[in-house]
């Protein structure tokens, strides 16, 4: 596992001010919202109202093509991913280079927080396994696996070269 701390610490120091982070909705918006400073104009764009699923994958493709000089990432949750995560072959195609960090859990966990609270129980939340190099593969894209915190800073570092290069 990784610690959220640690990728945002990691994501931070490797991102320019000026990059657009797209973050989908879900637990990993109020980290991002409380571990990632934003240093620039207009370089988050964020659910207002908490309720969006699946749109950071087309949301980060458009604002690439609408900002070509900036560098776009997206942050964006197993459950949100599932969604639209074949949209990647448009940026694929498009060699637009875009890098998708999914925070994989295993299941749509503001959902099932919000359910097991008031009602000790969480029906329908759990994604089971997900195997997301074959996205990668079915869309053209790479896969760079984070299994530790000894890994975050290596693979953020190797997504943005691969980016860099329109992959």
């Amino acid at each position: 596992k990784v610690n959220p701390a640690v990728f945002f610490n990691a994501l931070r120091a490797a991102m320019p001010d000026d990059s657009i982070a797209v973050v989908d909705d879900g637990n990993h918006t109020y980290l991002t919202a409380e571990l990632y400073p934003v240093r620039h104009a207009k370089a988050l764009i964020v659910p207002t109202d908490f309720n969006s699923m699946g749109y950071a994958v087309p949301a980060a493709i458009g604002a690439r093509l609408a900002n070509p000089e900036r560098e776009v990432f997206a942050i964006v949750g197993d459950g949100a991913f599932t969604m639209t995560c074949m949209e990647i072959v448009s940026a694929t195609r498009l060699g637009i280079g875009l890098v998708f960090y999914v925070f994989h859990d295993g299941e749509l966990s503001q959902i099932a927080q919000a359910q097991e609270i008031p009602f000790n129980r969480k029906p329908c939340t759990a994604l089971g396994a997900i195997d997301f190099s074959g996205v990668a593969i079915a869309t053209g894209a790479e896969y760079i696996p984070v299994p530790s915190n000894n890994e975050v800073v290596a693979a953020i570092a190797r997504a943005r070269e691969l980016a860099a290069s329109g992959r």
